[in-house]
C-alpha cells in the first residue's frame, strides 16, 4: 500500500479542537494505481496463483518476473478482467475489478503475449476499430489512428494489410491499439518476446515515454536487463507465489553481485576447477576455505562453471594463477553480472528459460515477500509521449450492443473481401453436391414414384440449399477458434464493449456471406435446370419468403458454431469439430432422399430433424416435389417448425456461447 504521511504542529485544530504540545501525525494507506491482495486462482488441480499481492503506485513501473508457468500471464489475466480469481481482491485504477469489470476496461490498455492485430486489416483499420469499440465517434477514431500511425512510425504503412507488417512493426501497432484512449493504467505481457534488439529498444523507448506521461504499468517478462531499463520495482513469482521483491540492484545482489565464470579444456578438469573456484565463493560469503563449494555452478555438458565473487576484475589474475597452479587449462574466462538464471537459481533452484512443470498438489499458505523498497517516480516531466486520447464515452444498453457488434461485423466483411479463396472455396462444395446428385444420382433415385431425373433435380434443390447454409457453420467456429489462438478474443475482451457483440457482429457477417453463396448457388442452380414452380403454381413472395427460412436457419447455425470454436483450442479442430456433426444431421433428412422410403426408426429421426423442417418448409414454398405425407407435426407445418426450431437454437446457443466467451481462457 502506498503511504502518505502528514505531520501537525502544536495548536488547535479546526477539527480535532485544541492538540496540546505534541505534534499529530496522521497516516493513511492509499491502494496504488494496480493493488491486488490473495489472488488464487486454481485450473483442476494446478494452482497457478497462490495469495499473491502486489502494489504499484501511480506513474511507476512493477516488473513481474518469473519463468514459464510461474503464474504471470494469470495474474495479468485476473487484474484485466479476463479471468475471476477463486478468492482474493484487486483494484485497478481505483476500480474493484471483481465488482465493476467493465469500468476497469474503460481505464486500462493491454498488450498481450502476442501482436493481438487482425491480419487482413491495415494498420490504419485496426486502430479505427479499436477506437470505435471505445465508444469513440468514426471521425474521432479516424483522426486518433493516424495520431498513432505517426507517433510510432507506421505512417508509410498505415494503408497496408497488417499481415505485411515485420514482427517490429506488429508490436508497435499492438501497442498503439492499447493506446488509443491512453489509458491511466498499462498491463504489458512479455512485450518483446521474439523482438530483435532494435525493436526491442525501440519498444524500450516508448514505454519510458509512456511512464514519463504518468502511466502505471505492470511489465511481464523474463529478460532481467528488460526490468533493469524498465521497472522501479520487481516482483520475482514461482509456483504461483511473489518470492522476491526489490529493485533489480537489490535482486542480483542477493545472488552474490558480480560472477566468475569458467570454461575448461577438459571434463576432467572439473573438480580442481571447482575446488580453485569453491575458495572464491567461499571468501565471498564470509565461510571457512573449502566450505563454499555450494556457491560454484557447475554444467558439464558444456565444461563450464560459475561462482559469485566479490572484488571486481582484479580477482580473474588470482583465479588463473592458481587454477594454472593445480594443472586447469581454460578455454575462456570472464567477470559478468549476475543474469535473469542467476536470480532464479538463487530464488527457486531452476533456471529461467525452463518449462517449468506443472505442479498436481495444491498449496496453501504464502511466502513472505522481501521488504518493500523505495519507489521512484517517472511522473517529474512530460517528455515526447503518445499524447493524450478522448476518453472513451460509456453508452450501455441496445445502442452500444448494436454499435459495437455492426463495428465487429465490418471488421470480418472487411477480412472476407481479402480473402477471396474463402468465398471460393465455399462455393465449391454446394456446386459439386449440385452435380453429382443431380447427374450422377439423379436418375436411380424414386421422388413420388418415379425416377425421373427432373423431378428429382427440383426435389433436390431445396436440401442442397439448406446444408450449404448450415455448412457455415465451420467457417463461423473456425474463424473465432483462429481469434482466440492469436489474442484477438483477449484483445476484444478487454475493452469496455458489449460482451456478446464479438460473438454478434461474426455471425452478422457470416450470414451475410451466406447470402451471397446462396445467391451464387441459386444461379448455378438456375443454369442445370431447377425451376420454382414445377410442382405447383408459386410467387415471388413465396420463393423469397423460401430463402428468408434458409439464412434463418444458417445464422442458428452459426451460433452452433460460435460455441464451438470457443471450445477448441485450435482452427483446425474447430473446422473439423463444425462440420463432422453436420453429415448425419443433413443426410439423416429429407434433404437428399424422399424419408418415406426410410426405415421407421430413421424416419422418425428424419421427420424431428430441425433440418428437415427448413427442407420441406421450402419445397413448399418453392413450389417443388416432395411433400410428405407423414403425419408427424413438423411436416404437417414445416414453416412454422422451421421457424420455430430456428429461434430455439438461437436462443440456447447464443446464451451458451455468449457465456463461454465471457469466461473463456486460453
Amino acid at each position: 500500500m502506498s503511504q502518505i504521511t502528514y505531520s501537525v504542529g502544536t495548536g488547535r485544530s479546526p477539527n480535532l479542537g485544541s492538540v496540546g504540545k505534541a505534534p499529530i501525525r496522521w497516516e493513511y494507506h492509499m491502494p496504488g494505481a494496480i493493488h491486488a491482495e490473495g489472488l488464487v486462482k486454481t485450473f483442476g488441480d494446478v494452482r497457478a496463483l497462490d495469495g499473491v499481492d502486489l502494489d504499484v503506485p501511480e506513474g511507476t513501473v512493477l516488473g513481474l518476473l518469473g519463468p514459464n508457468g510461474a503464474g504471470k500471464t494469470t495474474t495479468v489475466r485476473v487484474l484485466t478482467t479476463l479471468l475471476r480469481p477463486d478468492s482474493g481482491r484487486a483494484v485497478v485504477a481505483g476500480i474493484d475489478v471483481l465488482a465493476h469489470p467493465n469500468e476497469v476496461r474503460r481505464s486500462i490498455g493491454l498488450s498481450g503475449q502476442f501482436a493481438a492485430v487482425d491480419e487482413y486489416l491495415t494498420g490504419r483499420e485496426n486502430l479505427q476499430m479499436v477506437g470505435q469499440l471505445y465508444q469513440m465517434k468514426a471521425k474521432a477514431a479516424k483522426a486518433r489512428a493516424g495520431e498513432l500511425l505517426d507517433r510510432f512510425h507506421l505512417a508509410e504503412a498505415a494503408d497496408r494489410p497488417a499481415k505485411t507488417y515485420s514482427g517490429g512493426m506488429r508490436r508497435r501497432l499492438d501497442l498503439a491499439a492499447a493506446l488509443v484512449v491512453s489509458p491511466p493504467v498499462m498491463f504489458m505481457d512479455e512485450p518483446t518476446t521474439g523482438l530483435d534488439p532494435r525493436n526491442r529498444q525501440e519498444l524500450w523507448e516508448v514505454i519510458k515515454e509512456l511512464v514519463a506521461g504518468g502511466t502505471t504499468l505492470l511489465l511481464t517478462t523474463q529478460y532481467l536487463e528488460e526490468a533493469d531499463h524498465l521497472a522501479h520495482d520487481i516482483c520475482v513469482v514461482d509456483h504461483g507465489r511473489v518470492i522476491a521483491r526489490g529493485t533489480s540492484d537489490q535482486l542480483k545482489a542477493r545472488t552474490g553481485g558480480e560472477r566468475v565464470e569458467v570454461v575448461v579444456r577438459d571434463r576432467e578438469m572439473l573438480t580442481g576447477a571447482r575446488e580453485v573456484l569453491g575458495r572464491y565463493g567461499a571468501a565471498h560469503t564470509g565461510t571457512a576455505a573449502g566450505a563454499g563449494h555450494g556457491e560454484v555452478s557447475v554444467e558439464e555438458h558444456t565444461r563450464r562453471l560459475t561462482v559469485p565473487v566479490t572484488g571486481g576484475a582484479k580477482l580473474l589474475a588470482e583465479v588463473i594463477r592458481d587454477l594454472d597452479a593445480v594443472g586447469v587449462e581454460i578455454d575462456d574466462i570472464g567477470l559478468r553480472r549476475p543474469t535473469l538464471d542467476d536470480v532464479f537459481i538463487s530464488l527457486t533452484g531452476h533456471a529461467a528459460e525452463q518449462e517449468r512443470r506443472r505442479r498436481t498438489a495444491p498449496r496453501t499458505g504464502r511466502t513472505a515477500a522481501a521488504a518493500s523498497t523505495p519507489r521512484r517516480s517517472r511522473r517529474s516531466e512530460h517528455r515526447d509521449h503518445p499524447g493524450p486520447g478522448p476518453a472513451p464515452q460509456p453508452r450501455g444498453g441496445v445502442a452500444q450492443a448494436l454499435g459495437d457488434s455492426l463495428v465487429v461485423a465490418k471488421r470480418n466483411l472487411i477480412r472476407m473481401t481479402r480473402i477471396p479463396e474463402m468465398i471460393l472455396f465455399g462455393l465449391i462444395q454446394p456446386v459439386m453436391f449440385v452435380v453429382l446428385f443431380t447427374y450422377v444420382f439423379g436418375g436411380s433415385m424414386t421422388i413420388g414414384g418415379t425416377t425421373d431425373a427432373g423431378v428429382y433435380k427440383d426435389f433436390l434443390m431445396a436440401g442442397i440449399f439448406a446444408q450449404t447454409v448450415t455448412f457455415a457453420t465451420a467457417g463461423s467456429a473456425a474463424g473465432i477458434a483462429d481469434d482466440m489462438q492469436k489474442g484477438i478474443i483477449d484483445r476484444f475482451r478487454s475493452l469496455p464493449m458489449a460482451r456478446g457483440a464479438v460473438l454478434t457482429g461474426r455471425t452478422v457477417a457470416d450470414l451475410v456471406q451466406t447470402s451471397v453463396t446462396l445467391v451464387v448457388l441459386a444461379v448455378v442452380a438456375l443454369l442445370v435446370g431447377w425451376r420454382t414452380g414445377s410442382a405447383e403454381p408459386t410467387n415471388a413472395g413465396r420463393v423469397l419468403g423460401g430463402f428468408a427460412l434458409l439464412l434463418l436457419l444458417g445464422y442458428a447455425f452459426t451460433w452452433i458454431g460460435a460455441l464451438i470454436g470457443l471450445s477448441v483450442r485450435t482452427p483446425e479442430a474447430a473446422t473439423s469439430g463444425g462440420i463432422i456433426w453436420l453429415f448425419p444431421v443433413t443426410f439423416i433428412s429429407n434433404a437428399f432422399v424422399d424419408s418415406d422410403q426410410m426405415t421407421p426408426w430413421l424416419r422418425h429421426i428424419a421427420e424431428w430433424n430441425p433440418f428437415s423442417a427448413t427442407v420441406q418448409a421450402c419445397r413448399e414454398l418453392f413450389g417443388n416435389p416432395g411433400v410428405s405425407t407423414s403425419d408427424a407435426w413438423p411436416m404437417q407445418h414445416p414453416v412454422w417448425a422451421s421457424v420455430i426450431w430456428s429461434v430455439l437454437i438461437i436462443a440456447l446457443f447464443r446464451t451458451l456461447a455468449v457465456r463461454k466467451y465471457r469466461s473463456a481462457a486460453s
